[in-house]
Parts: C-alpha cells; sequence; structure tokens
C-alpha cells in the first residue's frame, strides 16, 4: 500500500446493520399511525439553534407532494400511492444586523414499504443530474445542484439505512446569491427524515450548513426510538459521525 492510501473499513456485519433497521412489528400501518410518528418526530424550531423561529405559515398542506417536471421547474402534485403521511414544516433565522434571513424546513415521510422509499431516493438521484439547475418558484432558484448517497457502511454512513445530501447553490430574486443550499436526508425502513437549508447574506456556508446537524440528530434519534430493532442501542449518531469529520454540506427544493 503506498503512503497517503486510506485503509478500507471493514465491511458492515449484520449485527452493525440491525442498529439501523426498522423492526416489521413497530411500522405504521395505517395514515393515521403514520401521522402520529410524523408530528412525534418532526423538529422544533429550537432544534436548529438559537433564534430560528416557526415561518408563517408554518406547516404546508399534509397533501402536498413535491413534483419535478421535466422543465425543472418543482411543482406541487397529491401524495403518490406508495406513501402513507407526508409532513413538511418552515422555519426560518431573521435577518438580522445586515445578514439576510436563512430559511430552513424539516419533513417526515413514511412510506408504504422500505422498497418505496429506496426508490424515491434512487429518483432523487436521477432528478439533479436531469436538472442541475431547478426553479423553485416565481423568485427562487437552485444553481449548479449534485447530490450524493450513501447506504449504511459507505461514506461514513453509521446512522441510517441509507443518507443522502444534496448540495448547490440557492439564489433569490433581489437578495442576491448564489447562497449555500444543502438538503440532508435519511432513512430508517420506510420512514425518511431530511431537513434543508437555504443561505442568505452575512452567513458562511459552516454556518448555513451546520443548522442541520442537531435537527437530523434529533428526528433520526425519535424515529429510531419508535420503529427501531434493540440492536440500535450505542448506534453512532450523525453528529458523532460530524465530529469525526464527515463533510455536511448540500438540499433539495423538495425544501
Amino acid at each position: 500500500m503506498s503512503p497517503g492510501t486510506a485503509t478500507p473499513a471493514p465491511a458492515p456485519t449484520t449485527s452493525d446493520r440491525r442498529s439501523v433497521e426498522a423492526d416489521p412489528a413497530k411500522l405504521p400501518r395505517t395514515a393515521s399511525a403514520a401521522t402520529e410518528l410524523i408530528g412525534a418526530a418532526l423538529a422544533a424550531p429550537e432544534e436548529f439553534g438559537h433564534g430560528v423561529v416557526r415561518s408563517a405559515p408554518h406547516e404546508r398542506d399534509p397533501g402536498w407532494w413535491p413534483v419535478l417536471a421535466e422543465n425543472c421547474v418543482w411543482q406541487r402534485a397529491g401524495l403518490p400511492a406508495g406513501v402513507l403521511a407526508s409532513r413538511t414544516r418552515d422555519y426560518e433565522l431573521p435577518a438580522d444586523g445586515g445578514k439576510g434571513a436563512v430559511r430552513l424546513t424539516a419533513t417526515v415521510t413514511v412510506y408504504r414499504t422500505t422498497h418505496a422509499a429506496d426508490w424515491a431516493n434512487a429518483e432523487t438521484l436521477e432528478e439533479t443530474m436531469r436538472c442541475p439547475d431547478q426553479r423553485l418558484g416565481q423568485r427562487e432558484r437552485l444553481k449548479a445542484v449534485f447530490s450524493q448517497a450513501h447506504y449504511f457502511g459507505e461514506g461514513q454512513n453509521s446512522y441510517a439505512e441509507d443518507s443522502l445530501l444534496e448540495r448547490g447553490g440557492y439564489l433569490r430574486d433581489g437578495q442576491g446569491g448564489p447562497y449555500p443550499y444543502m438538503w440532508w436526508q435519511a432513512r430508517i425502513g420506510p420512514v425518511q427524515v431530511s431537513a434543508a437549508v437555504k443561505g442568505a447574506k452575512g452567513h458562511s456556508e459552516q454556518e448555513t450548513t451546520g443548522l442541520l446537524v442537531n435537527p437530523m440528530v434529533q428526528m433520526i434519534a425519535r424515529v429510531k426510538a419508535r420503529i427501531g430493532t434493540t440492536a440500535q442501542q450505542g448506534t453512532a449518531s450523525p453528529r458523532e459521525q460530524e465530529t469525526k469529520g464527515r463533510d455536511v454540506n448540500g438540499q433539495g427544493a423538495r425544501s
């Protein structure tokens, strides 16, 4: 082995994998059960950091579902058949001291099957390849978006069955940019949790993307507490992964 070559990490064992898997007996089977799990898991404003507040409106229509059209413009659609329930909440770090307002979101989605949730991740990867430049609405755009996915045991992911980071630049008419944009998603069984941030003037990339770490830690932990296997004691959290040097920069227009 040549100097500077990294030693490959050992393959995860069956016991390791159980630390991030869902217990089939604990999974929600109805929309109402899925909605209850979502309500328990979703992040509170203070979990993003000091000064973060609810946006108005705070919670989107539960029937809201984002779809990236062929022209790379995000549109609204109804929940797909493969989804039991989904909720998205909006937050904001208000403008202050010459700095712009940072926009944040948190989403929890419960799919009917793990396969459906896994397939949704694959579609997300395809979207960024198809549309590196995206329009979120009349005034918002994303530029040079790309995504990275890691199954458990890859890319220092030891906290979820798979994780996905989407990164790019965020622009809002009249407010300059591009500013850092990131969408971070993690899946445990059929449940996906995600958080997104759209940066603003005066906020560094580290400050902006760092706002997602704690809410993701908390939401993942709450989902595991509800549906995880008994092998999840002592599992490394996303915060521990970041401490080890995980690069957590990038989200998507699902925000």
